[in-house]
């Protein structure tokens, strides 16, 4: 029970702290909790917006500034972060 107040005063701290920066537009506050690495599903929880279309503009957003990883791309990252052969 504890745990579950801790989580919903740490989401209105985060809508405060969203309410402080006077972005006009919902894609500007989806990009600027999803650039502090907040997930889709909790970037709907703190603002109130649809997940589809959170979904939509953190895939466009990430698509646009990281490109878009093959299979191939990522079983490549993996081996040289783990260093596996």
């Amino acid at each position: 029970m504890a745990e579950q107040i801790s989580h919903k005063i740490c989401i209105n701290k985060i809508r405060e702290e969203v309410d402080k920066c006077h972005f006009q537009d919902d894609e500007w506050k989806i990009r600027f909790l999803y650039e502090h690495g907040m997930s889709s599903g909790t970037i709907g929880e703190v603002l109130d917006i649809d997940k589809n279309e959170i979904c939509k503009i953190t895939q466009t957003y990430h698509i646009k500034n990281f490109g878009k990883f093959t299979v191939q791309d990522v079983l490549a990252n993996i081996r040289s972060d783990y260093k596996v052969h």
